[in-house]
């Protein structure tokens, strides 16, 4: 496995016949008496210029600079707003359980307005 071969090609290049640079094909680039001369002329394609974009393209979507930043930034607010609940429910769990007082009250209905839905619901709503 002597062989040079070219990333963004081997990623982001559709179809074999698009790539007649030895650096794609499956046995890769193996003259090395000509490497650098293969090596200008494959990174001064337009194939392999059009590839390497589509790989910094990439690279920034997934950096949270691409055009994906906005969805990223709603899923990180919902994120840190449901570690906030749980960590509000799991707060008062211990808390009550320090206390030795059951989480349920006699009514089991979810109006907090009445004092018998339990010290666990009672807690939550303030």
């Amino acid at each position: 496995m002597n062989s040079l071969y070219c990333l963004p090609r081997k990623l982001f290049t559709h179809t074999q016949s698009e790539s007649k640079s030895s650096l794609v094909r499956r046995e890769g680039f193996t003259y090395w008496k000509k490497v650098g001369e293969g090596l200008s002329e494959h990174e001064n394609s337009l194939n392999h210029k059009n590839c390497f974009c589509s790989g910094k393209n990439l690279e920034a979507s997934l950096g949270k600079r691409g055009i994906d930043k906005d969805l990223q930034d709603e899923i990180e607010k919902e994120e840190s707003h449901w570690k906030a609940v749980l960590h509000s429910i799991v707060d008062i769990i211990l808390h009550l359980a320090k206390q030795g007082s059951p989480l349920r009250g006699s009514n089991e209905t979810l109006d907090f307005s009445d004092t018998r839905c339990g010290k666990f619901l009672n807690s939550y709503n303030k």
